[in-house]
């Protein structure tokens, strides 16, 4: 329950003064779960198990935020299974599902499919709702073409795509705003320091 605690030096790094108005707010956090997450990092573990971790941490801290609801998802194209893979969604609290978060890497990069889910998650909630979506990926899609349209959409639908390279700077060709870490034990403070960058709330 508090793992994101433990990942962040200041475990309320979300608490600072600002003189804009809070906005309801919508996020939602792909992480790559093809097969090329299951390498091995630096303290023997896998890499998707370091990356869920990170993800279930960022919830954590999302949770506790007013004005903001968040859905975590996997995505990966393993034969047998949907491409996207729910694991928070956006009525639900991270340390009630964390089960759900013990995902295998496996398969293709199906950003594409990704990116429309999310758009049609979106489309669900409130039209007053700032969209965010963030995306953790360790490489390129398999439908380049088709995933540039898709983030196209989302800005002709007013959702902000922002995108962090896991160990790849392909990101940075895909998404108008991203950045690239150097491995995987990086991206828990990424995702909050990104996040707390793009977040506008008040203390």
């Amino acid at each position: 329950r508090h793992l994101h605690r433990v990942a962040l030096d200041k475990p309320n790094v979300f608490e600072r003064r600002a003189r804009t108005n809070s906005m309801n707010t919508s996020v939602i956090v792909l992480l790559d779960a093809s097969s090329s997450m299951n390498r091995s990092t630096s303290s023997g573990r896998s890499a998707i198990d370091v990356a869920r971790e990170c993800v279930l941490a960022c919830g954590l801290a999302l949770d506790s935020i007013s004005n903001l609801d968040s859905e975590i998802a996997a995505f990966s194209n393993s034969k047998g299974k949907e491409p996207v893979e729910l694991l928070k969604a956006f009525h639900e609290r991270s340390e009630y599902v964390s089960s759900r978060f013990s995902l295998k890497a496996s398969g293709g990069t199906p950003l594409s499919e990704a990116l429309l889910w999310t758009i049609n998650e979106f489309a669900k909630r409130p039209s007053d709702h700032r969209r965010i979506v963030i995306v953790a990926t360790d490489g390129e899609p398999s439908l380049r073409a088709t995933s540039l349209e898709l983030l196209s959409m989302c800005v002709s639908v007013r959702i902000e795509a922002y995108g962090i390279g896991i160990g790849s700077e392909a990101v940075s060709t895909l998404f108008e705003k991203s950045e690239s870490i150097g491995s995987v034990e990086e991206l828990c403070p990424a995702l909050i320091g990104m996040l707390h960058r793009v977040l506008p709330m008040s203390a």
